[in-house]
This record gives C-alpha cells, sequence and structure tokens, in this order.
C-alpha cells in the first residue's frame, strides 16, 4: 500500500520484547522487507524499546527517526500499539500525519477506526475456531491435514496514509 502511493524512503517500526506470536510477528517482518526489497527499497528498522511495565518508549522512537538522515516518508508498525501513540508524538512533534508521514499499523484495534489509523486487519475469532477444532481433533486422535494454516489478513485503509509528496 505505501509502496503504491509511491513511497520509497520507509521505515519499519519493530519491538525489542518477546512475544508469545514471535514467529508470527518475525514473519510480518520478513515479507514487509522481502516487499520492500524487491521494489529496491531498504526499508528502515527501527527498534522500540518497551519498560519494565510493558510501555513502548515512542519518545525514543521519534529521536531515532529524527536522527535519521532523511525523515521517512511513510512508516509501518509491527502492531497498532506502537502505531497509535507514535501517531500523536509524531504530531507533537510537527510532522502531519499523512501529511508530512503516511503511518500504518497491524491489529485494527479498538481504536484505529475512530483515529483514523490505516492498518491490517487479521480476523483473530475465526483463528481462534480454526484453532480450536483442530485441538479437539488431536485430542480425538484424528489426523490434521492442515496443521498450518495462513489466514489472510485485509488492509483497511484510512485517513493516516497518502501519496508521497
Amino acid at each position: 500500500h505505501l509502496i503504491a502511493l509511491g513511497h520509497r524512503n520507509i521505515a519499519y517500526i519493530s519491538t525489542d520484547r518477546g512475544v508469545s506470536l514471535s514467529f508470527s510477528v518475525k514473519s510480518r517482518f520478513n515479507v514487509f522487507c522481502d516487499c520492500c526489497r524487491k521494489e529496491g527499497i531498504e526499508p528502515q528498522i527501527v527498534v522500540c524499546k518497551v519498560d519494565h511495565d510493558g510501555h513502548y518508549q515512542i519518545g525514543d522512537v521519534v529521536t531515532q527517526l529524527m536522527s535519521l538522515p532523511q525523515m521517512p516518508t511513510a512508516i509501518a508498525c509491527q502492531e497498532d500499539g506502537i502505531a497509535l501513540p507514535l501517531m500523536f508524538q509524531l504530531e507533537r512533534n510537527g510532522f502531519s500525519v499523512p501529511g508530512d508521514v503516511s503511518l500504518i499499523g497491524y491489529d485494527d484495534s479498538f481504536y484505529t477506526g475512530d483515529i483514523g489509523l490505516t492498518t491490517i486487519r487479521q480476523d483473530p475469532v475465526e483463528m481462534a475456531r480454526v484453532a480450536a477444532r483442530m485441538t479437539l481433533d488431536l485430542i480425538d486422535e484424528k489426523p490434521i491435514e492442515q496443521p498450518y494454516i495462513v489466514f489472510p489478513a485485509q488492509l483497511k485503509v484510512r485517513s493516516s496514509t497518502s501519496r508521497v509528496k
């Protein structure tokens, strides 16, 4: 989506914490980087530290972004929990979203629609149903035809992304 809008200077914000679904987070990161590189874009990776209480250090992320040789025109975040506070921190530091920087998250969290964050949505309820059915089949010692299932994601375009200026 960001590349289709003309962005070539793209950053990706990830966390430094271990998450229970790290395979999903790593896969998301790898696919994002592969897509960028296929278009001749080397994304700038910025790591968002998490404190002992689990709070994202978004101020440090803004400092890292502003310290780059050139401010990215687009930022993709590992999850909406980073993107939402980042949107406000960018604006507090004089950047317009999406005027100066397009921003995209992942998860389609509760407030993303109200705030206008472009994000990627999965269907966690359907994923849980399938996982529960597979678990019951395993308990009943039935064979699992597809032990690994990739669920489609859906882009929810809202007001935090625009064409590069």
